[in-house]
């Protein structure tokens, strides 16, 4: 009789570090990681957090990183994940006023410490320390333009449809929805909007609730985003806050709507 050698996935390490920093940084870090779902998980290595993660229908990828320069103090007792309830994290950042606040990860607690309150969560059991790739796009479009015209172009698309069009062509950007509520668009060209514009003519569809959710986290982090473009291939947008804070999202298209 053979033997047959079982594989058993280890679990990933329980992380466990010390970050300060304003409370609103922490208020972004976790208004971003909102958007893919309630719970995420830091990953705290010696260069900094990060969390890396898809939304249950797999349709947003989202790359964030908090360099350790970001934070006043950082330090980390042993490199690995922490799972972390979102929307109870938020609520307890709002208990504190604007000052610094340390959240510290140890005997899978998770610490945040102002400078009279403090709150202790229990994290979260994370399963499994998958990799998730990133999509291999070959982009025909790279632009650059400020954050809030483009949440308000998406927003006036949501009110006719639940899908959103950017077409891209000539140095001009397009958003632009049709149904049966009626039609929206608003164009961009090389502008105080639209502060650079690069490629080929590509036109893709996006769901507009998704989008509008990713650029609505955006703005509160940066006046400007890039976005790259292909026609019907994921959107490809990234934006870094003044203090160091870097987000990048991958959003799947919406194919033959």
């Amino acid at each position: 009789m053979s033997e047959v050698a079982v594989k058993t996935e280890e679990k990933p390490k329980i992380a466990e570090f010390l970050a300060v920093a304003s409370r609103r940084l922490w208020q972004q870090v976790f208004t971003v990681a909102a958007v893919v779902g309630e719970e995420v998980a830091l990953r705290a290595v010696a260069e900094g957090l990060a969390v890396r993660a898809m939304d249950p229908s797999h349709v947003m990828l989202l790359q964030l990183t908090a360099p350790r320069e970001v934070f006043v103090e950082y330090s980390v007792e042993a490199e690995g994940m922490a799972g972390v309830i979102v929307p109870k994290v938020r609520r307890v950042l709002r208990r504190f006023g604007r000052e610094e606040l340390t959240v510290k990860a140890a005997d899978e607690k998770l610490e945040i410490r102002g400078e009279r309150k403090r709150f202790k969560l229990p994290l979260m059991e994370v399963t499994a320390d998958e990799e998730i790739p990133e999509p291999k796009v070959k982009f025909t479009a790279e632009l650059k333009l400020l954050s809030k015209p483009l949440l308000a172009a998406v927003e006036d698309s949501r009110l006719v449809s639940d899908h959103v069009r950017f077409e891209y062509g000539d140095e001009k950007l397009t958003v632009k929805a049709v149904g049966d509520l009626g039609e929206a668009e608003n164009v961009f060209d090389t502008s105080e909007v639209l502060l650079e514009a690069g490629g080929d003519a590509c036109k893709a569809t996006f769901n507009a609730e998704f989008l509008r959710n990713i650029l609505k986290a955006v703005t509160d982090l940066s006046e400007v985003v890039e976005i790259r473009l292909a026609t019907d291939m994921p959107l490809f947008l990234s934006a870094q806050s003044p203090q160091g804070l870097e987000v990048e999202w991958w959003l799947a298209p919406c194919v033959g709507v």
